[in-house]
């Protein structure tokens, strides 16, 4: 594979929706139902809140699918 195919398929505009979206998501779960008081430190914090969401978007659409091999090249 080449390290551009890597990239590509890494840093995929899905990822990126994926990233936006659950950030969005984290923060708006920290402000209608964090935990009030700080007894819970990862969602009392907005920041903490919002970077979970992010990772939690981006593992959810990231594209794990595999290529199909090209078989145009003649056999020898």
């Amino acid at each position: 594979m080449k390290d551009n195919d890597f990239f590509k398929r890494i840093f995929s505009v899905r990822l990126l929706i994926g990233i936006i979206i659950g950030g969005a998501l984290g923060y708006v779960y920290y402000h209608f139902w964090g935990c009030q008081g700080n007894s819970c430190p990862i969602w009392a914090n907005p920041y903490r809140s919002t970077l979970i969401g992010m990772a939690f978007g981006g593992v959810l659409l990231l594209d794990t699918s595999k290529k199909p091999k090209d078989d145009s090249t003649p056999q020898l």
